[in-house]
């Protein structure tokens, strides 16, 4: 799958390339099913504008399949293509007054200063965190954004009020890529994009949670918090003592229902 998220109509483009050349029909399915010989043949590239669970699987002239089916998941929230920016430290604090002080931290560090670091044309796209692709296991697939700043801030403006129910982001832990969680992570909800409030905090005291690669979904009841901006903050783990370099964060999509 090559999905892209086209922001001129908010909707997920979705092309399937054909490893057979074309050979033999693709066929899919949006509904999470598995295809049959029946199934609609892709032929160019699909359209969604809702979650859906995209299926294809390979079929010969006869209606056999051929080898494994392949399923992806797509996502729209209240955050799918709403505006977001990135900054590398924490706003208007530093590291010895931020509200996620070493009492409440964990596994953090505390190397983070209080400017905010520009975006810069290599930095990755911050639309990416909320253009409801999902990351694969494979940490450079093009789908998450990696950060290797003691802190980094997302702030997602929602465009109006809005109620939320819960929010959810995701994670990639590698240790031997020195990937890991987040040492800590902070919610908070404004209505103007620069007062908020702080509505969660959350400490990951194990880090690394796991030798081998895995994602790591966090959910965050929101309570049916109403407010216009969402801000994520992350401190970044501190690295193990056997680290050769700095330990990155890879965060891909997060959800607002």
């Amino acid at each position: 799958f090559i999905p892209t998220f086209v922001h001129e109509s908010g909707k997920v483009s979705v092309r399937v390339t054909n490893q057979l050349a074309g050979k033999y029909p693709v066929r899919y399915t949006l509904n999470g099913t598995s295809p049959t010989a029946a199934s609609p043949v892709y032929t160019s590239p699909l359209l969604l504008e809702t979650s859906t669970s995209v299926t294809t699987a390979v079929f010969d002239r006869t209606g056999k399949k051929l080898g494994k089916q392949n399923r992806q998941v797509f996502t729209f929230n209240k955050a799918t293509g709403k505006g977001i920016s990135v900054s590398y430290a924490t706003p208007g604090v530093t590291a010895a007054s931020n509200s996620l002080g070493s009492s409440t931290l964990g596994a953090y560090d505390t190397t983070a200063t209080a400017e905010v670091a520009p975006i810069t044309e290599d930095a990755p796209p911050p639309r990416q965190l909320a253009d409801g692709i999902f990351g694969t296991i494979e940490p450079y697939d093009g789908r998450w954004q990696f950060y290797s700043d003691s802190i980094i801030t997302v702030t997602i403006d929602l465009g109006k009020p809005t109620s939320m129910d819960s929010l959810k982001f995701r994670c990639l832990e590698d240790q031997v890529g020195l990937s890991y969680l987040p040492g800590s992570y902070s919610v908070l909800v404004g209505d103007d994009g620069v007062n908020f409030k702080q509505f969660q905090t959350g400490t990951n005291n194990k880090v690394p949670e796991q030798a081998l690669r895995h994602i790591k979904q966090f959910n965050i009841p929101m309570k049916k918090t109403t407010a216009r901006y969402v801000r994520l903050i992350l401190n970044r783990a501190a690295a193990l003592p056997s680290a050769t370099a700095k330990p990155t964060m890879f965060i891909d999509e997060i959800e607002i229902f």
